[in-house]
C-alpha cells in the first residue's frame, strides 16, 4: 500500500544518521549506524557521502575514524535534510492532465495540499537539536 506523505529510504537515514551523529559524544561510524538503524550499509555510506560533501557531516577514516558533525545541529531543519536528499516537494497537487477540470470543487476537498503544507512546515521548524533528547536515550 502507497504512502500518502512519502519519505525515501535516502531522506529517513539522513535524517536519523544526522541526529544520531548529533546526539553522540563520540565519532560514529557507518557500520555502527547501519545496525542501529537496521540499514544496508553500503545504502546509509552513499547517505553519509552525501551528508560530507553538504558539508553537514565529517569523517574520518581508519579504526578509530566515524562521523562527527560539521554544523551546529540547531541550524540544520529536518527540511533541510529532506531537500538535500528528496529535492524540493511537488507544489502541485491536481494530477488531472485535462485543460479544465469537470469538477467545481476538489473531490479531495484540497486535504493533500493541506497535509503537505503542514509536514512542510514541521520539517521547517524542526531541528536537528530537537532530536537529541530523543536520541540520548538510545545511545
Amino acid at each position: 500500500m502507497g504512502q500518502l506523505i512519502h519519505l525515501s529510504e535516502a531522506a529517513f537515514l539522513a535524517i536519523h544518521c544526522v541526529a544520531l551523529v548529533a546526539g553522540s559524544r563520540e565519532s560514529l561510524n557507518a557500520a555502527t549506524m547501519a545496525q542501529r538503524l537496521g540499514a544496508s550499509r553500503n545504502h546509509l555510506a552513499k547517505v553519509l557521502q552525501q551528508l560530507v560533501k553538504h558539508n553537514y557531516l565529517s569523517s574520518t577514516r581508519g579504526p578509530s575514524g566515524g562521523f562527527t558533525m560539521r554544523t551546529v545541529p540547531d541550524k540544520i531543519s529536518l527540511y533541510e535534510i529532506y531537500v538535500l536528499m528528496e529535492g524540493k516537494p511537488e507544489v502541485e497537487y491536481c494530477q488531472s492532465h485535462a485543460s479544465e477540470c469537470p469538477f467545481s470543487d476538489c473531490v479531495f476537498g484540497n486535504i493533500r495540499e493541506k497535509l503537505t503544507g503542514q509536514f512542510i512546515e514541521y520539517l521547517m521548524h524542526r531541528k536537528i537539536s530537537d532530536l537529541i533528547k530523543i536520541t540520548m536515550n538510545n545511545l
